[in-house]
């Protein structure tokens, strides 16, 4: 099984699907309650916000008929932050490895500045062979210079800690963190938007996010 919490600022609401096949979720059953205790994506009432997580967790286990433990967790507060960083190594004419990509992923996530901040995501966004651009798979390629551009997504971590501690306080253990904008590009784009190019715009009743996709990859978000 796998479970998704959204914590809005006007519902939270909760996903329990099903992994089949290739990957395929089928959602197997939903809860939805309103939601009182956050404001403009953070949350100002601890109390409020666990009872919403909790009463929408058990509308979804007693439909699903399904006991749940680890939740995946929506993020929309903190001021979260966008940026690429570029890192490039030299490969010198040989077919690229997977320790290559070990190599310079490495060599770019050094070169991470968070400060007081909190790592979010961090992925690659796309690779460059030489002169060959938005290469998304570059092992077993030949050249003399790999490069990537690694898109990193940071917040402060005041939010992220009160968010941990509601879904905590409703028994549940948040296995995952993810930023709102990435999590609606990933739900409303199809594979042809997201490698061609398209924003995916969420309005919600609290926060607007925005989500630039190209190259199969999230590329921008705010």
């Amino acid at each position: 099984l796998l479970t998704a919490l959204d914590v809005g600022s006007t519902k939270v609401s909760c996903l329990i699907g099903r992994v089949q096949g290739d990957n395929d979720i089928q959602i197997i059953r939903s809860g939805l309650r309103p939601s009182k205790g956050v404001r403009g994506g953070a949350i100002v009432d601890m109390e409020e916000t666990v009872g919403a997580i909790s009463a929408a967790l058990d509308q979804a286990e007693g439909m699903a008929g399904e006991k749940v433990e680890d939740v995946i967790v929506n993020l929309s507060a903190g001021n979260p932050r966008s940026q690429v960083i570029a890192a490039n190594i030299s490969v010198n004419g040989s077919g690229i490895l997977e320790s290559h990509i070990e190599k310079i992923l490495h060599k770019a996530s050094n070169s991470i500045d968070l400060g007081e901040r909190q790592l979010v995501h961090a992925f690659p966004a796309c690779y460059s062979v030489d002169d060959s651009v938005g290469v998304s798979a570059p092992v077993g390629m030949f050249g003399d210079n790999l490069n990537v551009a690694l898109h990193v997504m940071d917040t402060n971590p005041g939010p992220v800690r009160n968010l941990i501690n509601c879904v905590a306080r409703a028994h549940l253990n948040p296995s995952t963190i993810v930023m709102s904008p990435y999590a609606s590009g990933l739900a409303s784009l199809v594979d042809d938007e997201m490698e061609l190019g398209a924003a995916c715009i969420d309005i919600g009743g609290g926060t607007t996010g925005v989500s630039v996709f190209a190259g199969g990859a999230m590329i921008y978000a705010d």
